[in-house]
């Protein structure tokens, strides 16, 4: 059993010789250390484009101030713009949101205009596969479906407490938003079921605490059970980015039909044991 077959039987909830461990691609640079853990079995995570979005009716505009980067969308309906802090210190990523495009209720409308007026079309197969036969060897790949509405809102185009605000003040203007990225997900995973990359990835980092079990509940929960059964139906594994504190939603989990949450995060940064998320998900683990 390679590494990249040992990867995909635990994905399915196979047994394997031994426990594998992957790592996003992007995360460790090429040379000695690659290759020492490539020897050791390591299988690399690459992400594949399988669709393509144009916003229509959209300029973007891009303005640099030292360390700051403003990117402007001007619509027919008005214009929004989100602050990025760059030249990061290493290892803390490429940049940091400072200002979110939606800082104020009048801002939806504009927000609401871009997605509702965007188009999403299929990448080629052909397309997919070049993507693919740039590697050369035994890695795992999986289509990106982006983040799901909720979560988009909260780490892309709101923040936590333009979000936090609205639920409670402005719950028609964040429901409106809402449905329009639940339907361009769908969208997007009708595409993805159909490619042929046999994994979905949905990169959501998820934390419990962030918006506790009853907001996961009314917005996640129906979403995430959309997207499965749409890779269900051609029988893809659809995989979600749950990085955070996941004690207060681990009995929510089980009825979202993910078929596996990626970078679980035990304690001490995480509040969920390996042994209790096991049990409570349907595996048993064997005493020690």
């Amino acid at each position: 059993m390679n590494s990249r077959s040992r990867v995909l039987a635990a994905l399915k909830g196979e047994s394997v010789d031994r426990i594998p461990f992957t790592v996003y691609d992007i995360l460790i640079p090429r040379g000695e250390l690659w290759n020492d853990l490539r020897r050791m079995g390591l299988t690399p995570i690459t992400s594949i484009s399988v669709f393509h979005e144009k916003w229509l009716n959209v300029r973007i505009r891009r303005v640099v101030e030292g360390d700051y980067v403003y990117i402007f969308y001007d619509t027919p309906v008005g214009s929004v713009y989100a602050k990025h802090k760059v030249n990061l210190k290493p290892g803390t990523g490429d940049s940091w949101t400072v200002e979110y495009p939606i800082k104020k209720p009048e801002d939806y409308r504009v927000v609401n205009y871009i997605f509702k007026n965007a188009v999403i079309t299929p990448v080629r197969e052909e397309d997919v596969f070049k993507q693919i036969e740039r590697f050369k060897d035994d890695r795992i790949f999986w289509a990106w479906v982006d983040r799901t509405p909720m979560q988009k809102m909260l780490i892309e185009l709101m923040g936590y407490r333009r979000l936090s605000i609205d639920l409670y003040r402005n719950r028609e203007l964040l429901d409106e938003l809402y449905e329009i990225l639940a339907n361009r997900a769908e969208s997007i995973c009708e595409i993805a079921s159909d490619s042929s990359v046999e994994l979905a990835w949905c990169g959501d980092n998820v934390n419990g605490i962030v918006l506790g079990s009853k907001v996961f509940e009314k917005y996640h929960l129906p979403v995430y059970k959309r997207m499965s059964k749409l890779f269900e139906k051609n029988g893809k594994i659809l995989i979600v980015h749950m990085d955070g504190k996941l004690n207060c939603l681990k009995h929510l989990i089980p009825s979202s039909g993910i078929n596996v949450v990626e970078a679980f995060t035990p304690p001490p940064m995480g509040d969920l044991s390996v042994r209790e998320a096991r049990n409570l998900w349907g595996f048993e683990t064997a005493s020690t």
